[in-house]
């Protein structure tokens, strides 16, 4: 049960930081979005 819990943990940490890169990454499309419109 343990072992379960830790990587239960660890695929939830990597999903939330796979979240936080792809919303970072749109961020940045955006900016450059806007950068290459003016």
């Amino acid at each position: 049960m343990d072992v379960v819990d830790k990587v239960i943990q660890m695929h939830k940490s990597r999903l939330y930081q796979l979240n936080a890169f792809f919303s970072l990454s749109e961020d940045v499309m955006a900016i450059i979005g806007v950068i290459i419109k003016t």
